[in-house]
């Protein structure tokens, strides 16, 4: 699956991709460097939903995006 997003930072390092089965608890996938709105997810099961966060870091710390949620299909 690709998910992509609006980079909308100016000061990231990069972007740190995560990932549940519940919304709840998140586990990183990826990272990606800066200026990058684009991730490729594998592995993902059929018929199972998933939610994603995409978190912004720098220096200073990490800033959460809002999340999303997907329902694969067969």
């Amino acid at each position: 699956m690709d998910l992509n997003w609006d980079d909308q930072s100016n000061n990231e390092s990069g972007f740190i991709i995560q990932v549940s089965t519940d919304g709840r608890n998140f586990g990183e996938v990826g990272r990606t460097g800066p200026d990058n709105g684009r991730f490729r997810v594998e592995g993902l099961r059929a018929n199972t939903s998933y939610w994603f966060r995409v978190l912004s870091f720098n220096e200073e710390g990490n800033v959460v995006s809002q999340v999303i949620s997907i329902r694969t299909k067969r």
